[in-house]
């Protein structure tokens, strides 16, 4: 067969803090960036502001999200300067509903009065975990989940979660991809744009008991 000698483009998200790899099939565009870590930040936000220090994570047990998330949570947390060891608020586990059971309890033991939750599957074997000894959610213990989607509005209780802006990224997605292809005559921002994972509240989460 011969060969047609053409570059193919490649359209892609990409996480803000990644270290960028040249692609060596064509064109590579960055359409729009992720910073993931940056939910970290605004799950803090949430839950400091309805008075909750004691905060746990619970990530998985491998993988570089896991380790930003970690490296967020230990630069930001509201805790940080009172002398606590904030090691023993983290959870590194399977990315499984089992590990997420068992860590929150692990939590709870630890006086956590809110836990942040890397993975879907996590969570919900956290909210289990907790319905299993009898614990309240969010009178027990508040829990923010990473990612939204459909099922998350039916958990026992609604999860709050750190969605990202779906719309805006296959905007960005699309863009890109006419530019590319020079369908449109609109060019592409010098620097693309950054998505944050934004807080969507529903009633996981309440005021920290005293």
């Amino acid at each position: 067969m011969t060969s047609l000698n053409t570059e193919i483009p490649c359209i892609r998200v990409a996480e803000q803090s990644a270290t960028e790899e040249v692609s060596e099939a064509g064109t590579e565009v960055i359409a729009a960036r992720l910073d993931l870590g940056g939910g970290m930040t605004t799950a803090f936000e949430h839950l400091r502001a309805i008075g909750h220090r004691r905060i746990g994570l619970i990530c998985n047990d491998s993988g570089e999200l896991a380790v930003q998330l970690i490296r967020r949570f230990l630069d930001e947390h509201p805790a940080r300067n009172l002398g606590l060891n904030l090691e023993d608020w983290i959870s590194r586990v399977p990315k499984s509903f089992s590990g997420g059971s068992r860590a929150v309890l692990e939590l709870k033991d630890a006086t956590c009065t809110a836990v942040i939750v890397q993975s879907a599957l996590q969570l919900h074997g956290a909210l289990h975990g907790l319905r299993n000894r009898h614990l309240q959610v969010p009178r027990d213990m508040s829990v923010v989940g990473f990612g939204d989607s459909p099922t998350m509005k039916f958990t026992g209780p609604p999860a709050t979660v750190l969605g990202l802006d779906v719309e805006g990224l296959s905007n960005a997605l699309i863009d890109a991809t006419l530019q590319t292809l020079r369908i449109s005559t609109t060019g592409l921002p010098s620097v693309p744009p950054v998505f944050r994972p934004r807080l969507v509240a529903r009633t996981s989460t309440t005021a920290a008991r005293q």
